[in-house]
């Protein structure tokens, strides 16, 4: 499995990622001709949220990159006590110089939108364009962090008492936010990946007290960023908004676009009518089209054809088995 050691505010950490071109699936580094598209996840599940998008030939025409974030998939590593979105921009800024890549358009989803979003002030020669999925707003909603932290303690309470009926409420919470409880095959088998990695990341006692820190605490504690900070991303922002995205609303969003408009961003926001918070699984057939313009819009190189012929996904071994099986094995 492809892996990359980068460094942190809490040591090496131990990044797992996949780079898929139009004629790998798990290649070793990208394509030079083609532009390069970094995907970032959101909180519970990890890289694999993107299968919809690495397995479309429209997309597959691009380089595409997703990595695991820390505390999140196959990823190892010390989170820390605290652990900021600044924090995260700068292991996201390690792990581009650790391949080597070139400058990037920064697909984001929820979580890994702000992360995105810091990453731009911080590095902003690094990045293309912006395209954010369910962006979280500035500050986060009460009951939104009320919810959050009823996951928590639900999963903290199953684990510590071995009671199956309250990690599952918490894994159906989860749900709620990410998909309003919908499921589908290929959500089905990707949360039996993310109770896999779940198990793996957050069930030790320090494990539980990271969970808090990432799941809670890090979005609790975000602070807006200044219109001094932001005029200083240098590229164009596209704003997905979920039309059924149960977290935030299209008015925060259109604030969120106002501080913007005030910073002098170019800036534009799509409504995705009916699509849950992470919108990129269930609604990929609406999310892929504007991607890949948005793509052709902002990249420094020429945008090549529509590939042809069918594409493997670096994901596609966890969509093999059934969910009932592959439950069996957790």
């Amino acid at each position: 499995m492809p892996y990359v050691k980068i460094n942190s505010n809490t040591g090496t950490q131990n990044i797992y990622y996949n780079i898929s071109t139009p004629t790998e699936a798990s290649a070793d580094q990208i394509d030079p001709t083609r532009p390069t598209v970094l995907f970032l996840h959101p909180i519970f599940i990890a890289s694999e949220i993107f299968h919809p998008q690495f397995t479309d030939p429209l997309l597959r025409k691009f380089n595409l990159v997703a990595l695991d974030s820390r505390l999140h998939g196959l990823s190892e590593g010390v989170l820390g006590s605290s652990f900021t979105f600044f924090d995260a921009a700068d292991d996201i800024n390690n792990f581009t110089n650790a391949l080597q890549l070139p400058p990037v358009i920064i697909v984001g989803v929820s979580m890994g939108s702000s992360i995105a979003l810091h990453f731009a002030t911080k590095y902003s020669s690094k990045v293309l364009g912006l395209f954010l999925i369910s962006p979280l707003t500035a500050w986060e909603p009460e009951d939104v962090a009320i919810g959050r932290r009823e996951i928590w303690e639900l999963w903290k309470e199953g684990i510590e008492m071995n009671d199956a009926d309250l990690t599952e409420q918490a894994i159906s919470g989860a749900l709620q936010l990410g998909f309003n409880g919908q499921t589908t095959e290929t959500t089905e088998r990707m949360l039996a990946s993310s109770i896999s990695h779940s198990m793996n990341n957050w069930s030790t006692e320090q494990g539980i007290k990271d969970l808090k820190t990432i799941s809670v605490d890090f979005f609790a504690d975000r602070k807006p960023l200044p219109l001094n900070v932001l005029s200083s991303i240098q590229c164009p922002l596209q704003m997905i908004h979920a039309g059924a995205d149960v977290a935030y609303s299209l008015e925060d969003l259109l604030e969120k676009k106002k501080d913007f408009d005030d910073a002098g961003l170019k800036t534009n926001i799509v409504t995705i009518p009916r699509a849950s918070h992470f919108a990129n699984v269930i609604h990929a057939e609406k999310i892929n089209p504007l991607l890949s313009d948005f793509v052709a819009a902002n990249a420094s190189l020429e945008t090549p054809a529509e590939l042809t012929h069918l594409v493997i996904s670096p994901f596609d071994h966890l969509f093999e088995t059934e969910p009932d099986e592959a439950d069996d094995d957790y």
